[in-house]
C-alpha cells in the first residue's frame, strides 16, 4: 500500500469517527435537554439485504427489503426496511448507489428509507449523503431525522446517525450486492415507553 493512499484511508476513518463523534453528541444533547413532560427512547438497529445477481442492470431504481439482523428500534418487535438503488446510467454493469427517495406512505409526502414495524411505518430521512469509497465497497453516513408516519400527522420524532455499506461482488451475475445500513439514536413522543 503506498504512502498516499494510506494516507488518504486515515483521513477517510478520521472523517468517519468525527461524523459519528458529532452525530452522538447532538443526539444525546437532544435527549437531554428535552422537556421534562417529553418521553424517549434510545435504539441502535442494523440492517442487512442482498439484491438479486444481475448483469446489465436496467436503467432506473432497484428496490430492497433490509432485514433487522442486530439491535432494536422500536420495542421488541422485528422490523425491516426498505430502501432504493440506482444503477449509474454511464457504467454498464455498476456501480450503484444509494437513493433517499423512496416514498414511505401513500400520501408519497415523506421521503426516506422505510422502516416498517407491521402495525407501523416510520421514515429515517437523511440529512445528508456523505459518501465514500474503498475498494469495492461504497459507504454513506451522516445524520437523519427519524419519524412516524401517521395519517393523524407527526408520531414520535427524533435524531440519529446512520451508516449504510454497499459491497459490490466481483461477478454481479452470480452474487448480488450486500446492503447494510445501521441506526443509531433517539426517538422522543408519546407512546414510546414501553
Amino acid at each position: 500500500m503506498t504512502v498516499k493512499w494510506r494516507r488518504r484511508t486515515y483521513i477517510l476513518l478520521a472523517v468517519v469517527v468525527a461524523t459519528f463523534v458529532v452525530g452522538a453528541l447532538t443526539s444525546t444533547a437532544f435527549a437531554k435537554l428535552r422537556g421534562k413532560s417529553t418521553d424517549a427512547e434510545s435504539f441502535n438497529v442494523t440492517y442487512v439485504g442482498v439484491t438479486d445477481p444481475w448483469g446489465p442492470l436496467p436503467d432506473g431504481e432497484l428496490q430492497v427489503v433490509l432485514r433487522q439482523e442486530s439491535g432494536r428500534f422500536n420495542g421488541t418487535r422485528r422490523s425491516e426496511m426498505t430502501v432504493n438503488l440506482e444503477k449509474i446510467p454511464t457504467v454498464p454493469l455498476g456501480p450503484i448507489r444509494l437513493l433517499a427517495d423512496s416514498p414511505c406512505n401513500e400520501a408519497e409526502d415523506i421521503l426516506g428509507w422505510c422502516l416498517d414495524l407491521g402495525r407501523q411505518n416510520w421514515a429515517a430521512m437523511p440529512l445528508q449523503l456523505s459518501r465514500a469509497q474503498v475498494g469495492d465497497t461504497f459507504t454513506w453516513w451522516g445524520p437523519a431525522f427519524v419519524q412516524q408516519v401517521s395519517e393523524n400527522g407527526a408520531g414520535p420524532q427524533g435524531l440519529s446517525t446512520y451508516r449504510a455499506t454497499l459491497e459490490m461482488p466481483a461477478d454481479p451475475a452470480v452474487e448480488g450486492v450486500v446492503v447494510t445500513l445501521n441506526l443509531d439514536g433517539f426517538i422522543q413522543g408519546a407512546g414510546v415507553r414501553r
